[in-house]
């Protein structure tokens, strides 16, 4: 009777010796994993920024006049940050409130950029993100890698400086040539590097007009499965900078607004979260 009992006494901790045993496998395999996926995105990483960086480095910067295709623009070569800030704030009725509830607000690591040949009006570029949380809304693209796009970017001299009549007036700030490649500038979104954490809102590209979904197809390969527009990236952006997150629009800096301080408070509070 005894021997009975010490054997099942003998099975029952063999058998809780390799469940323990078998776990602590499964998480030193996982633990093995993650680290390998991540020293795989910092090497790609690493090699996206090299040759982003290369294609760049000699290109003149030019400061974009224009906001966007469809805002108002102000005609200076020095945007200025404090007119759209206080438009963008007016336009967007912002609370914290309607910031999270029923928007999808996403954390983000860049991973690549692509320039956008021939577009015209209002250069972008095309933008590789790795949805590291969502804050908001749905989860199903926590994650995923999906595009976006970022305001400025390559483009020809003579989309910057021609007016709405196709008159070019790059002779006036020194380009003879309207082919030349520049890199158009949006001073009021400082574009983030390859490599940075951002925390933003972004919409589904179904929402945005037919003509503009057609055009990014055929040109881009942009469809509404994969690309996410910023809904507004001179208010609602915001990038890591140490272990904080700050709004990305330098004009912040001289307008201090309750609503956005609330919720970048609450986006690091998130954030602090493991």
């Amino acid at each position: 009777m005894k021997s009975t009992i010490i054997k099942r006494i003998m099975a029952f901790l063999i058998l809780i010796f390799c469940t323990v045993a078998i776990s602590a496998c499964s998480t030193q395999s996982q633990k093995l994993s993650n680290t390998k996926e991540e020293l795989s995105l910092k090497a790609e990483i690493k090699a996206n920024k090299k040759k982003w960086n290369n294609k760049v480095k000699n290109v003149p910067i030019i400061n974009y006049p224009k906001f966007d295709s469809s805002s108002e623009s102000i005609e200076d070569d020095h945007l200025n940050f404090s007119l759209q800030l206080i438009k963008g704030l007016k336009d967007s009725n912002l609370n914290e409130s309607t910031f999270f509830n029923k928007n999808t607000v996403i954390n983000a690591t860049v991973i690549n950029f692509e320039e956008m040949k021939g577009k015209v009006i209002g250069p972008t570029t095309e933008v590789t993100i790795l949805v590291n949380k969502v804050l908001s809304g749905g989860k199903s693209l926590e994650g995923r890698r999906i595009k976006t796009e970022f305001g400025g970017g390559l483009t020809k001299v003579k989309y910057v400086y021609s007016d709405f009549e196709g008159n070019y007036h790059g002779n006036d700030h020194g380009y003879s040539d309207p082919n030349t490649q520049v890199f158009a500038a949006t001073q009021a979104f400082p574009m983030p590097k390859i490599g940075d954490k951002i925390v933003t809102q972004v919409v589904n590209f179904s929402t945005i007009s037919k003509g503009q979904r057609e055009n990014y197809k055929t040109m881009y390969k942009l469809t509404s499965k994969n690309f996410y527009p910023i809904r507004d990236p001179y208010v609602l952006f915001w990038i890591k900078k140490g272990d904080k997150y700050q709004p990305n629009n330098p004009g912040f800096a001289h307008i201090q607004n309750d609503e956005i301080n609330k919720i970048t408070n609450r986006i690091n509070t998130i954030m602090s979260k493991k």
